[in-house]
């Protein structure tokens, strides 16, 4: 019985895995996967979240047309949020100095187009000076900013 049970634990014994850390699958990789997930995961969240993330600035009531055309995206932006007040690239600029400043900018953006942002309680007036004021600075394409109305999407 004895030679039995020594050939059974023989037969067991070879069955057995033995361990041998020098002789892995992968060498290593294995171990890079779950970082290689989490810096993809980091990628996602940052692409899905700089589209959400708001530009600080002023709001402006954009007047409401019933069709409107569209600007391109690289247009340099003047906003003017109420009368007297100039914002240029991310600047307050004062109306003596927005002649010279528009005109810098569409020499450094030849063939560039101007996006006029002006609230809805601008007059016609000052719009009207401020078209010119562009055109005159070397805007070849001056665009006035609008918001198409709601119901036009549903018909």
């Amino acid at each position: 019985m004895s030679t039995q049970v020594s050939i059974v634990r023989e037969q067991l014994f070879y069955l057995k895995r033995r361990f041998r850390p020098n002789q892995r699958l992968a060498g290593g990789l294995l171990d890079s996967s779950p970082w290689i997930d989490v810096v993809l995961l980091v990628i996602l969240f940052m692409i899905t979240q700089t589209a959400t993330l708001k530009k600080p600035g002023l709001r402006v009531d954009l007047p409401i047309v019933r069709a409107a055309s569209g600007a391109r995206y690289d247009a340099q932006v003047l906003t003017v949020p109420r009368e007297g007040t100039y914002f240029f690239a991310d600047e307050n600029i004062p109306w003596p100095a927005l002649p010279e400043r528009l005109r810098q900018a569409a020499l450094n953006h030849p063939g560039g187009e101007l996006i006029i942002e002006a609230d809805g309680s601008v007059s016609h007036a000052a719009m009207s000076s401020i078209y010119n004021l562009a055109v005159e600075a070397g805007w070849s394409h001056v665009v006035v900013a609008t918001r198409i109305e709601a119901s036009m999407g549903r018909r």
